[in-house]
């Protein structure tokens, strides 16, 4: 392995040290004095003295209200939304029961064609009677005379 010398850079811009009595922040100012306490066990316990702290301000929350007419129009969207929905169930069920009567009409209509008048025009009923005897009789009639046959 070959190690080869790192070039030496010089910084952009040199800041000096600051001289002695110049306060630099941070540095000792505004640090509380260090303080011991008993602790009722006897320990020791040692450590920076802090102030409290004041308790906070309640905050403050400034309410704004939604713009009224935005409420209006979100309200007037909606409604327009729900009457369309609506309205469309409404049709369609209107167009279902429609439907639905005009068969029922037409069935009845047809239904009462079948059943036929009841103001004595004819009707299409016919009256079978059947009389079952044990003699056979047979009887014979020409049209040119009379002629029986037993």
């Amino acid at each position: 392995m070959i190690h080869e010398q790192q070039p030496v850079t010089v910084p952009a811009a040199v800041y000096p040290a600051p001289a002695a009595g110049v306060v630099v922040p941070y540095a000792g100012a505004g640090v509380p004095a260090v303080q011991s306490v008993v602790l009722p066990d006897g320990r020791v316990v040692t450590g920076y003295a802090m102030t409290p702290a004041a308790a906070p301000a309640p905050a403050v929350v400034e309410r704004r209200g939604i713009d009224p007419t935005a409420q209006k129009m979100a309200a007037g969207g909606v409604l327009a939304v729900g009457v369309g929905v609506g309205g469309s169930f409404l049709l369609n069920a209107l167009a279902a029961a429609e439907t639905g009567l005009g068969l029922l009409l037409a069935c009845l209509v047809v239904g009462g064609l079948f059943r036929g008048r009841r103001d004595g025009g004819g009707g299409a009923a016919v009256r079978v009677d059947v009389r079952v005897s044990p003699v056979i009789t047979a009887t014979a009639t020409s049209q040119g005379g009379a002629v029986n046959a037993r």
